[in-house]
């Protein structure tokens, strides 16, 4: 579109050196030469549309995670930290620059004993984007729910309900006054 407008601006009238590349630009994109005040004034404007999150200075969770990585398949610790909404992964505790970003706001996070039985993995949970998923690997079943409710507290909460409900009830303790003595 530029060269055009050069090829026609050159035609009709000679190139001299006040003719700077700015106007020769602004005659592309349609807005009036000081000489042609008859063109068309119609301009297209882009707006953008900005979107401000704020993130928490409250840190929910923070605390070394297993995490598959991608491009090797091979576990990597990695210091984690959730203040919503976006988990933050760094290399280690003192990393200062945020190795990987998940906003929670657009991420699924899955867990269920099915999948840690197909991945062969104990413990562990995916976060899903749109961009890609980590699988994530806590050190024991506490861990897992805590990650979980700092990540997703409604997701955590029907996990642990679910559990609760396969649970058989814990039989009441015989204490002393709860035992007969069978007559002899």
């Amino acid at each position: 579109m530029v060269a055009s407008s050069v090829s026609s601006s050159s035609s009709n009238e000679n190139l001299s050196p006040d003719k700077t590349a700015r106007s020769l630009f602004e005659d592309s994109r349609g807005r009036p030469d000081s000489n042609e005040a008859t063109q068309d004034t119609s301009v297209i404007l882009y707006v953008p549309e900005i979107e401000e999150i704020r993130i928490s200075p409250v840190v929910s969770r923070k605390g070394y995670l297993n995490i598959l990585e991608q491009k090797t398949n091979g576990w990597k610790k990695r210091w984690v930290a959730v203040r919503r909404p976006y988990v933050f992964i760094f290399r280690d505790e003192k990393d200062p620059v945020e190795r990987a970003l998940v906003n929670l706001a657009t991420a699924q996070v899955e867990y269920s004993e099915d999948q840690q039985a197909m991945v062969r993995v104990p413990f562990s949970f995916s976060v899903v984007t749109k961009h890609g998923g980590y699988l994530m690997q806590t050190a024991g079943a506490r861990e897992v729910h805590e990650w979980l409710y700092a990540i997703n507290p409604l997701l955590a909460g029907q996990i642990r309900s679910k559990t609760s409900r396969r649970q058989p009830p814990a039989s009441p303790a015989l204490g002393p006054s709860s035992t007969q003595c069978l007559p002899q």
